[in-house]
């Protein structure tokens, strides 16, 4: 076995933190695979990369990486907690709470173990529970640490106890290893509450650094949605002008930017930010997908979008977002065979977010509709239907007509059977997006 010498694993500390502290998470992994070239079986960098390719959505990966590290190490902790991560994020609730068992038998004080529990119970709509664990997690500390406190300030925030929430935040300790988490349950908590002028000043008086304002920033829009405060998004602009003043050649304020503008259904606007994301970087992966679903599927140039598509596809043969995107486009365009090979290639691969491979379940059902395919439209709309109850992937409209082709593929079974006759056609739900 080739060992890793103190001077190389510190240097690829400092390069995949530095990485990851940009938001660079893709760079950050193939900095941990390179590291663990040397090594193989080194524990760290397996931990450190499974925990990267988690954070880019490849449970799958970041799973396999994990059990290995169980098979180095059966006892370790950080590992299962790890998984415990990866189950979630995957929706497989089951999984995650055996591997905490498996955790919570080897220690059952663990502030990571205990968490999780909580997280579990929380997700399992069992919050006073989960509310419980962590208040005994603060009893049991004379100083509790931050993240407790944090998790514990959402919960309560979550059941709607608003004052507690802000108790827990003011205890807090106001230090720069905690700003930015306090900073956006703040946001948070404000939200709920709909103090959005309280936002917009807390944004305001927030330092502002790179990379640490995209975060907040990138984060903003999404908690604005959650509410419902959709007209609310919009005031967030001249904070995001001013950030992409500030850093004119960096990706994230035209992304950030383009989240903005389809939020408030500025579709052009929308075009615009990504065209400017690509003049930063030609072959920016999500912006390319992006692009081409926002010409091709929002704004109608499917022709259009299907050459940013190809072009993406070219580079990135294997990422499920863009052969989702371009399948989307071939029904658009009528091109049933192409489109179901597409979706068909997404579910073929191993990594792919459980909420895009029941968006590829659904299309590939619609597809095999317009093919006269009912037996595999039927089960491809179930197995949309199943990922959906784990992980909530699809709209109210989106489930309704699964619902709808579901029930119409049970009246024509039974009167196939012999029981009545089947309209001769029946028209196709207007339901893309």
């Amino acid at each position: 076995m080739v060992r890793l010498n103190a001077g190389f694993i510190l240097a690829h500390r400092y390069l995949i933190d530095l990485a990851r502290g940009r938001g660079e998470l893709q760079k950050a992994s193939q900095l941990a695979a390179r590291a663990l070239g040397a090594n193989p079986r080194n524990i760290e960098f397996l931990l450190i990369r499974a925990d990267l390719e988690n954070d880019l959505g490849n449970h799958l990966s970041a799973r396999e990486l994990a059990l290995s590290v169980l098979t180095l190490d059966p006892r370790n902790l950080v590992a299962r907690n790890l998984l415990v991560r990866v189950c979630l994020q995957a929706g497989d609730h089951a999984e995650a709470e055996r591997f905490n068992n498996e955790a919570l038998e080897l220690d059952p004080a663990n502030e990571d173990v205990r968490m999780a529990r909580a997280e579990i119970l929380n997700l399992q709509n069992r919050r006073p529970e989960a509310i419980q664990v962590l208040d005994e997690l603060v009893g049991d500390n004379s100083k509790p640490s931050a993240r407790i406190l944090l998790a514990l300030a959402d919960l309560y925030r979550l059941d709607g106890d608003y004052a507690r929430a802000e108790e827990r935040l003011n205890q807090v300790p106001p230090t720069k290893d905690h700003a930015m988490s306090l900073l956006l349950s703040r946001i948070k908590l404000l939200a709920a509450q709909r103090r959005f002028d309280a936002i917009l000043e807390l944004l305001a008086d927030h330092q502002r650094s790179y990379p640490q304002d995209s975060i907040v920033l990138g984060s903003v829009p999404a908690i604005l949605n959650s509410v419902g405060a959709i007209d609310q998004i919009k005031r967030l602009k001249p904070l995001l002008d001013e950030f992409v003043a500030a850093n004119p050649n960096r990706t994230e304020g035209p992304l950030i930017a383009a989240t903005v503008d389809y939020a408030v259904g500025d579709l052009e606007g929308t075009e615009k930010d990504y065209r400017r994301l690509l003049q930063i970087d030609p072959m920016h992966q999500q912006g390319l997908n992006n692009l081409a679903w926002i010409v091709g599927v929002e704004l109608g140039r499917s022709e259009e979008a299907l050459e940013i598509a190809n072009k993406a596809i070219d580079r990135y043969s294997g990422d499920a977002h863009l052969l989702n995107t371009r399948g989307v486009l071939y029904y658009r365009m009528g091109m049933m065979t192409e489109a179901r090979k597409d979706f068909e290639g997404c579910l073929a691969l191993a990594q792919q977010p459980p909420a895009t491979t029941a968006r590829t379940h659904l299309y590939l059902g619609r597809t095999h509709v317009k093919e006269g395919a009912t037996a595999k439209a039927r089960r491809a709309f179930e197995q949309a239907a199943e990922i959906d109850q784990r992980v909530n992937a699809l709209s109210e409209a989106e489930r309704s007509e699964i619902r709808d082709m579901l029930n119409a593929f049970a009246v024509s079974t039974t009167r196939a059977a012999g029981v009545g006759s089947m309209p001769a056609t029946r028209p196709w739900p207007n339901q893309m997006e």
